[in-house]
């Protein structure tokens, strides 16, 4: 690995990272000048059957043209997720995808990234699922993210866990109610709203409503 790059490097240690870099800061090493379009870079971390980080996964994309192309890094990197979920854990975890997110902010990618990624934890930790769905629909300037499990569903003390003074929580809750907590956040981070209640078929369903934007913020 190149110890200068601090992306690969972030992505080694476990942490999905992604960076945009606007066209004055792109260079082209080989013609050594201004490159004239603008890029997302995007690090995954792959993870072997014992759970033990073996690789990256790199997506570098120019998105100067084309809005949909940051929606091209995040399939390809659930598309990782939901790999490395099925290798780690043994479940099924499957990727649905309907119309296209229109951005090119790499912290959207980053935030939808790491609200699936924790959804998922909740859903086998917590809820003990066996087949999670990952879904992402776009439509009208509105996107939706839903992350949908068979495990146990989400209950009363899963809410009071969100709602209850930090000092009076066990652990356990504690635990639970930070993750659910930073869920929250990103998705206001991204000027998105989550909601997180009891699936049609029992299980617990995820679901993160968030705009399209047609500028990195």
């Amino acid at each position: 690995s190149d110890p200068h790059n601090t992306l690969l490097q972030t992505a080694l240690s476990g942490t999905p990272v992604s960076k945009y870099q606007p066209a004055d800061q792109t260079w082209d090493f080989k013609d050594e000048e201004p490159e004239k379009g603008e890029i997302a870079e995007t690090y995954v971390p792959i993870y072997g059957s014992d759970a033990q980080i073996i690789g990256s996964f790199e997506i570098c994309k120019d998105i100067s043209k084309d809005l949909g192309m940051m929606h091209e890094v995040l399939i390809r990197s659930w598309s990782v997720l939901a790999a490395n979920t099925e290798q780690l854990f043994d479940v099924s975890c499957t990727l649905e995808c309907e119309g296209t997110v229109a951005t090119n902010d790499a912290s959207v990618t980053i935030n939808l990234y790491r609200i699936a990624q924790e959804a998922i934890t909740n859903a086998i930790k917590h809820g003990r699922a066996k087949n999670v769905r990952i879904k992402l629909a776009a439509k009208n300037g509105r996107s939706e993210l839903s992350v949908e499990n068979d495990g146990l569903a989400f209950s009363g003390w899963q809410a009071r866990d969100i709602r209850q003074p930090w000092g009076c929580r066990s652990g356990q809750a504690r635990d639970r109610g930070m993750g659910l907590r930073i869920m929250r956040y990103r998705a206001e981070t991204i000027n998105g709203s989550l909601n997180i209640r009891k699936g049609a078929r029992g299980g617990t369903l995820v679901t993160c409503v968030f705009p399209n934007e047609a500028e990195p913020r």
